[in-house]
C-alpha cells in the first residue's frame, strides 16, 4: 500500500494522465508542506535546541529559546502574517490567471522559492526564525546557481546550459 502510494506520487513524466486531474497534484502540495514543515519543525525543535543543553527534550513551543525579546516575537509575527498572505495572494492570482494546466500551479508552488514564502513565513509565526533563515539561504545558493548558469550559457555562446 505505502509502495503504490510513492508510486503514485513519484514523477511519472510530463504527460502522465494523473497530471491533468486533481488527485494528483493537490496530493503533492499538501504532502509536500506537510511531511517537511513537521521534519523540519521537529529536527529544530529536537535537536538543534537541545544542543549543549543536558536534556535532550525541548518543548514545542519553545519561542523563548529562539527569541528573547518579545518585542520582536511580535514584529517577527507581524512579517509572517504579512508574508502569508502575499504568498496567498500571489498562489491564487497565478492559480486564477493561467489559462493552460492549473494543476501546474500546485506542483510550481512545491519549489524550493515557492516553499520558502510560506514554510519560512510560518517558521517566523511560530517563533523559529532559525528554520526561516535556512529557507532563505537554501533558496540563495539556488538563486545564485541560476546566475552561475546564465553565465556559463552566455560563455558557451548561448548554446547549451553548463549546469
Amino acid at each position: 500500500m505505502i509502495l503504490s502510494m510513492i508510486k503514485w506520487l513519484s514523477q511519472e513524466g510530463e504527460f502522465a494522465s494523473k497530471h491533468r486531474e486533481w488527485a494528483h497534484p493537490w496530493a503533492v502540495f499538501i504532502s509536500h508542506y506537510f511531511i517537511v514543515f513537521v521534519i523540519i519543525t521537529w529536527f529544530h525543535d529536537t535537536v538543534i535546541l537541545s544542543w549543549g543543553k543536558p536534556s535532550a527534550s525541548v518543548s514545542s513551543s519553545s519561542t523563548t529559546e529562539c527569541i528573547g525579546d518579545p518585542n520582536l516575537y511580535e514584529r517577527q509575527q507581524a512579517i509572517a502574517v504579512g508574508m502569508i498572505v502575499y504568498g496567498i495572494v500571489q498562489f491564487s492570482t497565478r492559480f486564477v490567471t493561467t489559462d493552460h494546466y492549473r494543476q501546474c500551479v500546485l506542483y510550481e508552488y512545491t519549489w524550493m522559492c515557492n516553499s520558502t514564502i510560506m514554510l519560512g513565513s510560518l517558521s517566523l509565526y511560530l517563533g523559529r526564525p532559525l528554520i526561516a533563515s535556512a529557507y532563505c539561504i537554501a533558496v540563495g545558493i539556488d538563486q545564485i546557481l541560476w546566475y552561475v548558469d546564465l553565465l556559463g550559457w552566455t560563455l558557451s555562446g548561448f548554446r547549451m546550459f553548463p549546469i
